[in-house]
């Protein structure tokens, strides 16, 4: 399990419940929008605004943070494992890039990368506007 726990301040700290220790444990960062991995060995966020926007990754069981893609376009939506090829791929859109305030609507196209290789960026979806929100389900069958 991991969610956003407001601080009272304006902060959003990142937690996540550690079955293995059975602790809450918080993340080295704040930011947003927390996705957990199928296998629970890593948490996603999207730390920051546009155009300084990070997805960052971190790995439950070493305590590993790396930055998986900066910049514009960079709003976290969603992750999913390929039960074929295994690949577990990230999601993003330009949700909220246009301005300040976040853009409920959605940004223009989704992409998506393998965790292991973000510098692999492809297009996933253009044909409309993109929403703040992605799912899809176990087989990858419907999103």
């Amino acid at each position: 399990v991991v969610w956003n726990q407001g601080t009272g301040e304006g902060d959003m700290r990142l937690k996540f419940f550690d079955t293995k220790i059975g602790k809450i444990l918080e993340l080295p960062f704040a930011g947003s929008a927390p996705l957990i991995s199928v296998d629970g060995k890593r948490v996603f966020a999207s730390v920051g605004k546009a155009p300084d926007r990070i997805v960052k990754m971190y790995e439950t069981e070493t305590r590993k943070v790396t930055d998986l893609a900066r910049g514009p376009g960079n709003n976290l939506l969603a992750t999913w494992r390929d039960p074929k090829t295994k690949i577990d791929w990230v999601y993003v859109n330009s949700s909220g890039d246009k301005n300040e305030k976040w853009d409920f609507a959605g940004g223009e196209a989704i992409y998506r990368f393998p965790v292991n290789r973000p510098q692999a960026r492809e297009l996933f979806w253009d044909r409309t506007s993109s929403h703040i929100y992605l799912m899809f389900s176990a087989d990858g069958t419907r999103a």
